[in-house]
């Protein structure tokens, strides 16, 4: 209960305990001061409306049924809608900073994720500060990259490709990301430059088409996440040579990791959500309580598996500590790469 219900109870008692030894009208008076109190309480109950969370990503990509997952289960624990809006471009700057200007009064969210911490890296202007206009709420899964290939690359390990591309002048092959200053972009960069490749980038404005330009055959290679690729790797329009994580995909259990096969590198998307900075710390812990709950449920923890994805669930602060911390290692990992900010 708000201090503000508080405030308007004490008001009608405070009211009620002397109106008893006033008039018929005084009576009247109070009804309608304990009428005038109700809209107050409405207001206090937060969400009484619709809440939007924002994907700052094309719908249909890897993020997108991790956010809608998540909003479904949320909208059942706070009894309210829960809609996910896509506001794609600039590498997700759209959509975050669409957030970063809405009203602080927890009905529009971020679906804050990897990139957020990114940003610092690659771009000299950001329309935001992606630290401090933001109020984190908590991380909620992890998913790792993959790295496929179009079947016609005489591949199936990172150890064959790097020695396929050997035999080809620099810069022969192409690899695909869904856009400058991404961060599969960024990774891929690290792969090639830790493997000692020199591959060509061409960014797209998307998940989709830029793993259609690897099963076309217009890149030759793709790291992404997990799950959009399966149906192709499935078909044979796809080829999985390695998962960059800690241990093999129960989705893609016959895909080494990266670290098995001699190259430590570990890495994916995370999913979190925050709200714009100013948002009340008692609508943060109410947002910061639901989704630790869910995220403990069983059915969450296979419908995430399904989508590739681990849940997780900090504490607003434990989150607030993991962004501070990856805009260190993303500007370490840009600066590797050889990618400054423009």
């Amino acid at each position: 209960m708000s201090m503000g219900h508080v405030a308007v109870s004490w008001s009608v008692v405070g009211y009620r305990s002397t109106v008893w030894r006033r008039s018929a009208m005084g009576v009247g008076a109070g009804l309608v001061l304990a009428a005038w109190g109700a809209p107050a309480q409405t207001q206090d109950r937060y969400p009484s409306r619709p809440v939007t969370i924002v994907v700052p990503y094309a719908a249909g990509g890897g993020v997108d049924p991790v956010a809608r997952l998540i909003a479904h289960k949320l909208e059942e624990r706070l009894q309210q809608s829960v809609v996910v809006q896509n506001r794609a471009g600039a590498a997700g700057m759209i959509g975050s900073s669409y957030v970063a200007r809405a009203k602080p009064d927890g009905y529009t969210l971020l679906w804050a994720g990897t990139a957020l911490p990114v940003y610092p890296s690659i771009f000299k202007t950001v329309p935001f500060d992606p630290m401090n206009d933001f109020a984190p709420i908590s991380l909620i899964a992890k998913a790792p990259f993959v790295m496929v290939v179009n079947p016609s690359v005489p591949a199936d390990s990172l150890a064959t490709f790097k020695a396929h591309a050997d035999t080809l002048p620099p810069r022969t092959l192409n690899y695909s990301s869904v856009g400058q200053g991404t961060v599969n972009h960024l990774f891929a960069e690290l792969v090639q430059t830790t493997m000692g490749m020199k591959l060509v980038h061409v960014p797209y404005g998307g998940g989709a088409p830029a793993l259609l330009s690897t099963i076309s055959n217009e890149t030759q290679m793709s790291v992404t996440s997990v799950v959009p690729v399966l149906p192709h790797i499935r078909e044979g329009r796809l080829r999985a040579i390695g998962i960059a994580a800690g241990r093999r995909s129960p989705l893609l259990p016959d895909v080494p990791t990266f670290k098995e096969q001699g190259v430590d590198l570990e890495n994916g998307i995370w999913h979190g959500l925050a709200a714009p900075k100013g948002t009340s710390p008692e609508i943060v812990a109410k947002l910061n309580a639901e989704l630790r709950a869910l995220l403990r449920d069983e059915e969450v923890a296979r419908l995430l598996a399904s989508e590739g994805a681990e849940p997780l669930g900090t504490s607003p602060d434990e989150f607030a500590g993991l962004l501070r911390g990856a805009v260190g290692s993303w500007k370490q990992i840009a600066e590797t790469a050889g990618i400054f900010p423009e």
